[in-house]
């Protein structure tokens, strides 16, 4: 069984495979429409991403080249009947994969990523004896050995790759806004940066100082690893994204940050130091800018207050462990035997996993904002034609008018609402139907592996009982798509 994780969102995004299978693939859709996205902007984050043996990088080497294919929402049929093999020489054609190619953004499809795995070794791994701080465990005991968890499976940094081709997408989208995103390093092990002047109000770029290096080469020199902190920011950050509660712009940031696994805190703007501070440290005050816009003379809260952003710019402030995998040796369980083994691990692994998260930390944000633009987008209709129209009541100083116009535009903005419910429903039935066709194509395999016919009137009859009797037409249709895939 290969485990799936799916992002509930305006994006839609599902990520599958593992550290150790044969690939990791991506499916994206749903992106915002006309925006040409460069090949090569994507395969340099994922440069970044890559191990650096300076800096205490993993001896394991992946090529990370991306193939990819878009697949019409409307022709699912067409899509999952595909015989694809996992020989890289079928890559190459067109009807499968191809190398990763500029495009154009079209909301209307979904666009399938694969980054193959070549240097992967099962053989590093005794999954009877759980290693410390591994996800080992608890997945053991959830899915048994129905899951290859090998290198910690999907669960693995290895999976965030994918995030990084996201997250190049939506900073080519977010560059076309004028919203840029970058990194500053804090810390490494305990070793802050020499040159840190980080300005909150105008944050620049800050690498790994001599001391940084240092500290890591150390760390692996003595078969240890060490974590460390980051600034990642976004800049050009538009007013009034995010609202309130589950709508908060941090709720969304964070949530995304902490899909990385080796986060291990978010915070915003001075984050866990405002605890120590009084209100009057604490407080941004307001002042006008040269050229007279409302701005912050500091940027204690990062740029977002009560869930809305506030126009400065937006400062995560976040926390990597030290990578779990070490060669030194820690006390484990056989969970054969029930007995404490000694456990070291040999596997390849980095001393620290900073310089590589913080490709994938920019691309979390990139996520979040891209996500933050689109509700904001589409609530701003109908709340200028609330605005609107209210005004346009008080100025009659009616109370019957602006009784009777309210009520009118609450019924507009009601329909719109309720449309924007059904198109995102809509949404969701088309993520089903596709991932019912991709189940329907490997029970095809199976059925012509062992000589069963496609057509299984005892089983449609099952479903079609199952179900109430207003539905059977549409499920008909859906098995008619399932024949020809499975043909």
């Amino acid at each position: 069984m290969i485990l799936n994780s799916n992002y509930d969102g305006k994006l839609n995004i599902t990520i599958s495979g593992g550290s150790h299978e044969k690939f990791m693939t991506l499916f994206l859709g749903n992106l915002p429409r006309g925006f040409k996205i460069s090949a090569s902007k994507i395969l340099d984050l994922l440069d970044e991403r890559k191990p650096q043996d300076f800096l205490g990088g993993t001896p394991r080497k992946e090529t990370d080249t991306p193939y990819f294919r878009k697949v019409n929402s409307a022709n699912y049929a067409t899509f999952t009947n595909l015989n694809c093999e996992d020989d890289f020489t079928l890559l190459d054609d067109k009807k499968c994969f191809i190398k990763l190619e500029d495009f154009i953004t079209d909301n209307n499809s979904t666009y399938e990523f694969r980054i193959y795995n070549k240097n992967y070794r099962k053989s590093d791994y005794n999954l009877k004896t759980p290693r410390p701080s591994h996800v080992d465990f608890p997945a053991f005991i959830k899915y048994g050995n129905k899951v290859n968890l090998s290198g910690g499976g999907i669960f693995s940094g290895r999976m965030t790759a994918m995030l990084c081709i996201i997250g190049s997408i939506c900073m080519q989208i977010l560059e076309a806004k004028n919203i840029t995103i970058d990194c500053a390093i804090q810390n490494i092990g305990g070793v802050n940066n020499d040159s840190l002047k980080f300005d909150f109000t105008n944050p620049q770029p800050l690498g790994f100082s001599e001391k940084m290096i240092k500290k890591i080469a150390d760390a692996s020199a003595n078969c240890n690893s060490v974590g460390g902190s980051i600034y990642v920011y976004a800049t050009g950050i538009p007013l009034g994204l995010g609202g309130p509660l589950f709508q908060n712009a941090k709720a969304k940031i964070a949530n995304l940050l902490f899909s990385i696994p080796a986060i291990k805190s978010v915070g915003f703007g001075n984050g866990i130091k405002a605890a120590s501070l009084t209100g009057i440290e604490n407080n941004d005050q307001y002042e006008l800018s040269e050229d007279s816009k409302i701005i912050t003379k500091t940027n204690n809260q990062g740029g977002i207050i009560g869930g809305l952003t506030n126009g400065m710019p937006l400062i995560c402030d976040i926390a990597i462990k030290p990578t779990a995998s070490i060669k030194l040796s820690q006390q484990s369980i056989n969970l054969e035997t029930m007995e404490p083994v000694s456990l070291s691990i040999n596997g390849r692994h980095d001393a620290c996993i900073v310089p590589r998260i913080i490709p994938v930390c920019k691309s979390a944000l990139a996520i979040a904002i891209v996500e933050l633009l689109y509700e904001t987008e589409f609530n701003a209709k109908t709340s200028t034609k609330i605005n609107t129209d209210i005004n346009k009541c008080a100025d009659n100083n009616t109370t019957k008018k602006i009784t009777r116009n309210l009520n009118t535009n609450n019924f507009k903005s009601d329909l719109n609402t309720l449309r924007a419910e059904i198109d995102s429903i809509n949404k969701d039935i088309i993520e089903l139907l596709y991932k019912r066709n991709l189940i329907s194509s490997q029970i095809g395999k199976l059925k012509s592996l062992n000589n069963t016919p496609v057509l299984d009137h005892t089983r449609e009859k099952e479903i079609l009982d199952a179900i109430p009797e207003e539905m059977h037409g549409i499920f008909k249709e859906i098995f008619e798509l399932s024949k020809k895939i499975q043909n």
